[in-house]
C-alpha cells in the first residue's frame, strides 16, 4: 500500500552475451502497459516516480522492467513484475491563471479549468480582448481581493450585466450565465461609482445635468 505521492522504483538488468543496451520501467494502472521514467544504460537503476504528476488513479498498479541487449533484442513478457496499491492523496494543481489582488481571471470551463485569461484594472469592450479564450467562452471567474469584475452580455458594456466581488466556479446559475461575457470592466473596490442620472423624462435629466454641472 502506497500512501505517498512518490514511489522509489529500483531495478536491474543484465545480458551474458552482448551486454545490456538500455532499460526502463513499465507500469500498468489503466489496463495498458506504458513507460515510466527515462531510459537507463547502466544497471542497477533507480527512478522516483511521482504518481500525482502522472495522474495515476487510486487502486492497483503493476510495475515491471523492459530491457534490450546490444543486439537489439528486448525482454519478453513482464519480468520482475511487482504489484502495489496506490492510496496516495494528490493535491490538485493550481489553476493555470491565478490573478493577484488587482486582477480578474476568466476560464473556459467550470471550476477554474481549461483555457484562461487574466486581466488587470481597466475596460475591455470586446470579447476579442479575452484571447486565448474564444469569443464569449467564459464559464467561471476568479476575482482579486481589491477589485470588482463587471461583466456584460454584449460588447461595449451593453446588455445584461453582473458584478462579481468574489470567485464563482460556475456561471451557469448566474444572471450573466455561461458563454455570455462579451465585455468586462475591472475596477478597484475603493473607486466611487458615478452618480446615476435618470434616463426619463428628458426635462428632468437635463435639469439634473445642469445641477451636477
Amino acid at each position: 500500500m502506497v500512501t505517498t505521492s512518490t514511489v522509489s522504483l529500483q531495478g536491474w538488468a543484465t545480458d551474458g552475451e552482448s551486454g545490456l543496451s538500455q532499460a526502463h520501467f513499465l507500469v500498468n494502472y489503466d489496463g495498458a502497459w506504458q513507460q515510466a521514467g527515462p531510459f537507463f544504460t547502466t544497471s542497477p537503476f533507480t527512478y522516483n516516480w511521482n504518481l500525482c504528476t502522472d495522474g495515476v488513479p487510486a487502486g492497483p498498479v503493476s510495475v515491471s522492467v523492459k530491457a534490450w541487449d546490444r543486439d537489439g533484442n528486448p525482454t519478453s513478457g513482464y519480468p520482475g513484475v511487482r504489484n502495489i496499491v496506490n492510496n496516495a492523496t494528490c493535491t490538485p494543481p493550481p489553476p493555470a491563471c491565478t490573478p493577484n489582488a488587482d486582477q480578474v481571471a476568466l476560464f473556459a470551463w467550470e471550476d477554474y479549468a481549461g483555457t484562461c485569461v487574466t486581466k488587470g484594472i481597466g475596460r475591455y469592450a470586446s470579447s476579442s480582448m479575452f484571447s486565448p479564450l474564444d469569443g464569449d467562452e467564459a464559464r467561471s471567474i476568479k476575482v482579486g481581493a481589491n477589485v470588482y469584475a463587471i461583466a456584460f452580455s454584449e460588447e461595449d458594456f451593453l446588455g445584461r450585466s453582473e458584478t462579481f466581488g468574489a470567485d464563482d466556479p460556475n456561471l451557469g446559475d448566474n444572471r450573466i450565465n455561461v458563454f455570455s461575457i462579451s465585455s468586462l470592466g475591472v475596477q478597484r473596490k475603493t473607486d466611487i461609482p458615478s452618480a446615476p442620472i435618470p434616463a426619463w423624462p428628458d426635462s428632468f435629466r437635463n435639469r439634473r445635468r445642469e445641477i451636477v454641472a
